[in-house]
């Protein structure tokens, strides 16, 4: 790509000279650009964890309080509530991909799909992102009754 905008660089200026300093202009530039990308550091966060865990922990309640039960899926309020928590979860893990550096939550999920899955990696967040909005999706559809639930 930076030879790319080289070449474009050249035939604008139309000299040999102009390209090679804008050549040396773009080295520099992306050098800066490389070196100085500090690593992000980890925040501890300790706030927005407990508030993250606080959520997800309301949502359980909330579903457990409007009477669960296992088996099916029956349309009603529970399933629906079912259905956010489960998403809840999805982005939970979405939001750890990609901003695990903010609180210590995040990184304990990175940290589960870096050690506990199969095939371990950071990727595996989003594998249980998707997942878990995949059924969560299919539990608030049939807390509505749209998709077929069993009677």
């Amino acid at each position: 790509m930076a030879l790319a905008i080289i070449r474009a660089m050249r035939t604008i200026h139309g000299t040999a000279a102009a390209g090679r300093l804008d050549q040396a202009i773009l080295s520099r530039l992306l050098k800066k650009i490389i070196v100085n990308s500090t690593p992000i550091k980890n925040e501890p966060g300790v706030v927005l964890g407990v508030l993250l865990i606080a959520l997800l922990v309301g949502l359980l309640i909330s579903v457990l309080a409007t009477g669960f039960h296992t088996g099916p899926l029956r349309p009603g309020i529970n399933t629906v509530l079912l259905g956010i928590y489960i998403m809840a979860w999805g982005a939970m893990f979405l939001a750890s991909y990609f901003y695990s550096h903010k609180t210590f939550f995040f990184r304990a999920l990175i940290w589960v799909c870096e050690n506990w899955s199969h095939p371990k990696g950071r990727r595996m967040a989003l594998f249980y992102a998707a997942i878990a909005i995949l059924f969560g999706c299919v539990s608030i559809l049939s807390g509505f009754g749209i998709v077929g639930a069993a009677a």
